[in-house]
């Protein structure tokens, strides 16, 4: 199943098999063995080709979208269903995710920097 919901969203995406190994510094064969199947990924490189295909690990090995979540269901997943939470909590939450979301998207840009050669 791996194997062709990988094929499907590099193709879905516009790269070919020759581009994502260049992004994921393996060669085209490492590419073609896991897309028949013969081979599959580490945990390490699922996580850079669901990075250079934009993709989620659900994506990646079809499993459905789940429901979309409310902030009622993560309230209570992080406080309990037996007390209230007041408002400024719950923004502190927010705030929280804001920041973790922010500081993911900036190892991002700097992991992206860091792999691309420099011009002299």
């Amino acid at each position: 199943m791996l194997a062709d919901n990988l094929r499907a969203l590099r193709k879905r995406r516009g790269i070919t098999q020759t581009e994502l190994a260049r992004r994921l510094h393996v060669s085209n064969g490492t590419v073609g063995n896991w897309e028949t199947g013969s081979r599959e990924p580490d945990a390490a490189m699922l996580s850079r080709i669901a990075e250079v295909l934009d993709c989620t690990y659900n994506e990646l090995f079809g499993v459905p979208n789940q429901k979309a979540q409310t902030d009622d269901d993560f309230m209570i997943a992080l406080f309990g269903g037996d007390g209230d939470v007041t408002d400024e909590q719950w923004e502190e939450v927010r705030q929280f995710a804001r920041f973790v979301k922010m500081r993911d998207e900036a190892k991002k840009r700097e992991a992206n920097t860091i792999d691309k050669p420099r011009r002299q």
